[in-house]
């Protein structure tokens, strides 16, 4: 059986997220800088909205999942990050995307939704950042 991969209700989002996320989302558009490159973040309402990812369509949140069901073919079971530090296909589809700038998609790793990563849709190549999401989400 196949996952939902379309959120259908913003009370969803709270099961996806830390709750103080949502919160810190809901007060007022956001962007945070990373090496150099603004990304947007997302609203509740624009984690939801649905894209269409090489056929797959799926909510924001979930866009990862369109992007590997593609890169894997290619790439195989792993990616890498900027250190050549693997990270699995099935961690990546599993991991909810907050943001984007340019095409490159910024995403909480699914081991810890806690830390934060940029994935670069055109080599399907990560960059690991040295932000948190707590740390955001504080200095607000």
């Amino acid at each position: 059986m196949l996952e939902n991969l379309i959120v259908e209700s913003l009370e969803e989002l709270p099961l996806l997220f830390n709750k103080n996320y949502i919160a810190f989302i809901a007060e007022k558009p956001r962007s945070i800088t990373v090496d150099d490159q603004e990304f947007t973040l997302y609203t509740a309402e624009e984690l939801s909205d649905k894209i269409t990812i090489d056929g797959l369509v799926v909510s924001n949140v979930y866009a990862l999942k369109g992007y590997v069901k593609t890169i894997k073919e290619f790439l195989g079971p792993n990616t890498m990050d900027q250190k050549g530090n693997q990270f699995s296909m099935l961690m990546l589809a599993a991991s909810k995307v907050i943001g984007h700038d340019n095409g490159n998609l910024l995403f909480l790793d699914a081991h810890d939704s806690k830390s934060m990563y940029i994935f670069h849709p055109d080599g399907g190549d990560l960059t690991k950042t040295k932000l948190k999401l707590n740390t955001i989400i504080k200095n607000g």
